[in-house]
């Protein structure tokens, strides 16, 4: 699985590993694991009315729960009813932990998968979550370049993060957008009110991490947009 975002979130993707044979807090726990890893939905359907747990957590990750694996198996080939079932069933949508990490927004948000993320802000997951290292849903799709999940995040409250910096790269969601010359979601972010004059983590605004030399209209025109001199 590709590294797409910060420290947190990626140490949550790659550390997810098939669940060992001794583990057995109880006997419906492992199944539940089998179901998603196999993509078996009947079978997770009986084990949840067998009484498995619908936020069951990883016994490698404490902060990786079942509802996080049927999101991450979409990747490979899982159904996206394994996700509307465990939320039916009760599963947590927001992260089972103080520091926020292993956030299934954020989850979400570093897959590319927007429908996740309508499901889970349908059922009232936090939009502006923020894990250990400062990542938030609306940062990680602005790093990925996904606009449609931008856009889902900003059309369900993640304004409260616009400004905010955080993450590796302790920019604004605008000013990793200029950094990386994404003219589509620096006008998106615009649109939804975010702050030119908003300051990131080294005390910059966006308009300042447009430190290459202009390359061409793309460039001319964030610059133009973010008010800096395009000469």
């Amino acid at each position: 699985m590709p590294a797409r975002t910060g420290v947190a979130v990626f140490g949550l993707l790659a550390s997810r590993s098939p669940v060992p044979r001794d583990f057995h807090r109880s006997v419906t726990e492992v199944p539940l694991f089998d179901a998603i890893e196999s993509h078996d939905i009947a079978a997770l359907v009986a084990h949840l009315d067998r009484g498995g747990d619908p936020n069951l957590t990883h016994p490698n990750d404490r902060n990786w729960t079942i509802l996080n694996s049927a999101i991450d198996e979409l990747t490979e080939g899982g159904s996206i009813e394994a996700v509307k079932t465990l939320i039916f069933r009760g599963a947590r949508v927001d992260a089972n932990n103080d520091r926020n990490d292993g956030a299934p927004l954020i989850v979400a948000a570093a897959l590319d998968l927007a429908s996740v993320a309508k499901l889970l802000l349908v059922a009232n997951a936090n939009p502006n979550v923020r894990d250990s290292e400062g990542d938030s849903p609306l940062r990680v799709s602005v790093e990925n370049g996904c606009l449609p999940m931008a856009r889902t995040l900003l059309s369900h409250g993640a304004t409260k993060t616009i400004n905010e910096w955080g993450g590796f790269s302790a920019m604004t969601a605008l000013g990793r957008a200029a950094w990386k010359e994404d003219l589509e979601m620096v006008n998106l972010l615009l649109e939804f009110g975010a702050d030119l004059n908003a300051l990131d983590g080294d005390y910059r605004k966006a308009a300042e991490r447009m430190t290459r030399p202009t390359t061409g209209g793309r460039s001319h025109r964030i610059r133009l947009l973010l008010s800096v001199d395009a000469n």
